[in-house]
């Protein structure tokens, strides 16, 4: 390859697989990043319990017309102790009271996901479950390690935020 050249690499990630394609020049990867669009979409976009997702998805199906698109979402919103809540602060505030020796559960981070669920085409739900499920278990324990060393910092608070909301 000349110094001139620009090497490219990407990877796609689907239904669990990783296929990496590695791409030489210049023309090709300005070709492959120019019709990309990356579009995150926060909490307020997903709405209380994804609400709002239908119109994501339209956005999006949108954006496919003419470009790849990379989509990315926060953690939904949802209702929690009568208020608009954001499942990352839910998630935090257990982890405070699992440090304080408070024993918490999942299930406030279980239920906006139960909803959002009920989106999913039928048959993929089961699987869908299954991950939302392996997520929270994950989050779940790590609560747990807070609770006994009652501390909720560094990789034990990384973990709850990355297993319980933060797809």
């Amino acid at each position: 390859m000349r110094t001139n050249d620009l090497a490219c690499h990407y990877t796609i990630s689907c239904a669990g697989a990783t296929c990496s394609n590695f791409i030489e020049g210049t023309d090709r990867c300005n070709q492959v990043l120019q019709n990309l669009i990356v579009a995150k979409f926060g909490g307020s976009a997903v709405g209380i319990d994804g609400v709002l997702i239908p119109t994501i998805i339209k956005r999006i199906n949108e954006l496919k017309k003419d470009s790849k698109v990379i989509a990315v979402f926060s953690a939904p919103l949802t209702t929690y102790d009568n208020k608009q809540r954001s499942l990352t602060d839910i998630a935090l505030e257990l982890g405070r009271k699992t440090e304080k020796g408070q024993s918490t559960d999942v299930d406030e981070l279980r239920k906006p996901y139960l909803k959002i669920l009920s989106l999913v085409d039928g048959k993929f739900q089961d699987e869908c479950k299954k991950t939302i499920e392996s997520f929270l278990e994950k989050a779940s324990i790590s609560l747990g390690e807070a609770l006994q060393k009652k501390e909720f910092a560094n990789e034990t608070r990384a973990r709850v935020l990355a297993y319980s909301g933060r797809y």
